[in-house]
C-alpha cells in the first residue's frame, strides 16, 4: 500500500519537474492531465499524497505564468480539465 503511494508520488514529481524543465509548451496539457489523474489515483490509495499539492503547485507556478496567463482557455483546460481527471483517478 505504501509502496504504491511512493510510486505514484515519484511519478507526480517526475511529470511536474518534466513540465518545469521544458521550455516549450509541447505536450504540456497531456502531462498536466497525467499529473491530475495520478494525483486522484494517489488520493484514492492513501491520503498522505495531499502533501504533494503545495510543492507541485509551487513548481508549476512559473509554467502557468509563462504559458497560460494570456490564454482564454484558462478555466476550461487548467482548472476544470485536470479536476475532472483527478476525479477520474478517484474512482478506482
Amino acid at each position: 500500500m505504501f509502496s504504491l503511494n511512493n510510486f505514484l508520488a515519484i511519478l507526480i514529481l517526475y511529470f511536474a519537474t518534466d513540465i518545469y524543465l521544458r521550455k516549450s509548451s509541447w505536450g504540456l496539457w497531456k502531462r498536466l492531465w497525467i499529473i491530475a489523474f495520478l494525483f486522484g489515483l494517489g488520493l484514492s490509495n492513501n491520503h498522505t499524497i495531499i502533501f504533494l499539492a503545495v510543492p507541485v503547485s509551487i513548481l508549476l507556478w512559473p509554467v502557468w505564468k509563462r504559458n497560460f496567463v494570456k490564454s482564454q482557455r484558462f478555466i476550461a483546460f487548467w482548472v476544470i480539465g485536470p479536476a475532472l481527471a483527478g476525479l477520474l483517478g478517484l474512482f478506482p
